[in-house]
């Protein structure tokens, strides 16, 4: 008996050692199983992050089942290697695994399937598949989130996705950050409804479809009723259907009361038109891009508290059919419109009002906002920086700013390109500090002005700038004469006119001045038969007076469009030098006799009352 009990004794002990080693039991509920492909590799890896990891790990060929291995003692992360290439295995952990971690994995494409999520206690799934863009979830169970609290980028980048066969019902009540858990997950379309999100406070991203440089965008599926989740504490919505173009659910009972950031929300949603009348965005400081491309939407939201808001940037650019009266909104504090209204087909609300002496960004603010055609002539845009392609395209739009104070703007580029009807009077504008003109004109039909007095000395690109607008040849000789004439004519200019016709005595300007003188280059206009006209405009108050004619040999006439009273004009050569001093009776018409003075440019100020305007006369 004590051999017999000595030989047990010695059984148990060589054995012992090979159970410790053997735990994972294979296909047990308790391991977390997934499948792999090698592709043009011999190994697989296991990605890891940070420390607590004490596990184990089963491999199985799946076509031949008899080669297989065991990994024990396991605190990082592991590589099976000798494996075959372009070869399926089923890989199950056991233990202590409280991470898998995708990020700057060399094998992310490798993992094809979930098949079990077992009993592993989850400690974080941030970048957990990240970029496992041939993955599925055929799970029947749920994995243990009771640990997690951020599951961000869980599936970035899992473009197959699907799922169907997969348990969804998971307890998330602990999370606290969703952000892009679905990003360009763009199959993913499951019922997740009864996600508990009350926690979570940044879902951005979250169903963001893909968008392609080379202009095949992969837009997300997604379209669940999500009616019902608590978003009550989420901060953060930015983008979050981004290009989910079937989403259109009822959201109108979400309270997203403290939501500060709500910028590309539904940009590209073009499904997407729930009722939001009653959100609360009361906390909202970026709103920018919100609706951006949401072709469908229309919902009215004239009554949201829009007054902590300083983002507005392509807001509802692209939402063709967005024409809610949003004129009651509170914009003081916004900086940044540009493309706010850009493409809305039918948006022609009355917004006069908005207080935009905030705003230093216009860039496109109107750009193809084909019907848009309200009086904003009192805005205040005095810190406005750039009205780049603020009207390109608006094809109605013809109101009255010239009173526009643009003196802080440095870019006008294509700011009237296109812009078939406008043709107001803006030749007051001060535009010494803008550097940028390219294309402004370009195809304004319309346009027929005398911008003779604007300052040009710190323009730098004027191409494209009149061609094929709308100038005719005597507006067109006048500026020209007019930039000519200025101090600082800037100098390597090339300045696009297609279709433009200058008068022969502008050439001596056009030609000795600009473009010998200063080097410029005109692109497209050609000598036409005209003499520039001039006209003393007090528009404002109902004050016209034509000069005429304009080159002028002999005599200069003063003709009031009504009697007028008492006016000063000064006379000052080119040099600045006053030549003539004079108190006209403008009761009617009056002549200067000019045969005395040389040939070149004049300037004549008139002064009536607190009203003073100059113009120029050519002496031939």
């Amino acid at each position: 008996m004590k051999i017999r009990t000595s030989s047990l004794i010695l059984t148990f002990l060589f054995y012992f050692p090979l159970l410790i080693q053997a735990q994972i039991v294979p296909g047990s509920a308790d391991n977390f199983i997934t499948v792999w492909n090698t592709m043009n590799s011999e190994s697989v890896t296991i990605p890891t992050q940070g420390d607590g990891y004490n596990y184990e790990l089963y491999w199985e060929q799946l076509d031949n089942p008899d080669n297989n291995g065991v990994m024990s003692d396991l605190s990082g992360t592991a590589t099976i290697s000798g494996l075959a290439n372009n070869t399926t295995y089923r890989i199950e952990i056991v233990g202590d695994f409280p991470r898998i971690y995708m990020v700057d994995s060399e094998n992310p494409w490798k993992l094809s399937e979930i098949l079990q999520w077992g009993s592993i206690q989850w400690s974080s799934m941030e970048d957990a598949f990240l970029g496992s863009a041939l993955m599925d979830i055929t799970a029947e169970d749920v994995p243990d989130l009771s640990g997690v609290e951020t599951m961000r980028n869980m599936f970035k980048g899992c473009e197959f996705l699907n799922g169907n066969q997969a348990n969804w019902e998971w307890t998330t009540d602990n999370i606290r950050d969703m952000g892009g858990v679905f990003k360009l997950a763009w199959n993913f379309n499951q019922n997740i409804s009864s996600w508990e999100v009350g926690n979570v406070t940044d879902m951005s991203y979250m169903f963001y479809g893909e968008d392609d440089p080379f202009g095949f965008p992969r837009f997300s599926r997604f379209n669940q009723d999500i009616s019902s989740w608590d978003v009550s504490n989420v901060e953060n919505m930015r983008s979050m259907f981004h290009l989910a173009t079937n989403f259109n659910q009822d959201l109108s009972g979400w309270d997203v009361s403290k939501a500060t950031n709500l910028s590309g929300m539904f940009s590209g949603a073009s499904s997407f038109n729930s009722d939001l009348s009653e959100w609360d965005v009361s906390k909202v400081t970026n709103m920018s891009g919100m609706f951006y491309g949401a072709a469908a939407f229309f919902s009215d939201i004239s009554s949201w508290d829009v007054s902590k808001v300083t983002n507005m940037a392509g807001m509802f650019s692209g939402a063709r059919l967005f024409n809610s009266d949003i004129s009651g909104w509170n914009v003081s504090k916004v900086t940044n419109m540009a493309n706010i209204f850009s493409s809305t087909l039918i948006f022609n609300h009355d917004i006069s009002v908005w207080d935009i002496s905030s705003v230093t960004d216009m860039s496109g603010m109107f750009s193809y906002a084909v019907t848009f055609n309200q009086d904003i002539s009192v805005w205040d845009i005095g810190h406005v920086s750039s009205l780049r392609g603020m009207f390109s395209g608006a094809e109605s739009f013809n109101q009255d700013i010239g009173n526009w104070d643009v003196g802080n703007s440095s870019n006008l580029a294509f700011m009237f390109s296109n812009a078939y009807s406008f043709n107001q009077d803006i030749s007051g504008w001060d535009v010494s500090n803008v550097s940028d003109f390219w294309m402004m004109f370009n195809n304004a039909f319309s346009f027929n002005q005398n911008l003779a007095e604007w300052d040009i000395s710190n323009a730098s690109n004027m191409r494209s700038m009149f061609n094929n607008s709308g100038m005719q040849c005597e507006n067109y000789s006048a500026t020209l004469m007019g930039w000519a004439s200025q101090e600082n004519v800037p100098t390597g200019i090339q300045l696009g006119a297609v279709g433009m016709e200058f008068a022969p005595v502008t050439d001596q300007y056009r030609k000795d001045i600009l473009i010998d003188l200063n080097g410029w280059e005109f692109d497209g206009d050609e000598e036409g038969d005209c003499s520039p006209v001039s006209i003393v405009d007090f528009e404002d108050f109902g004050i016209l007076i034509n000069i005429y004619p304009n080159p002028v040999m002999n005599f200069l006439n003063l003709e009031p469009i009504e009697s007028l009273g008492k006016v000063n004009l000064s006379i000052h050569d080119i040099t600045g030098k006053q030549i003539g001093d004079y108190v006209m009776d403008m009761s009617d018409i009056q002549s200067i006799d000019v045969r005395e003075w040389g040939s070149g440019l004049y300037f004549l100020r008139f002064i009536h009352g607190e009203v003073s305007k100059t113009i120029q006369v050519v002496k031939e």
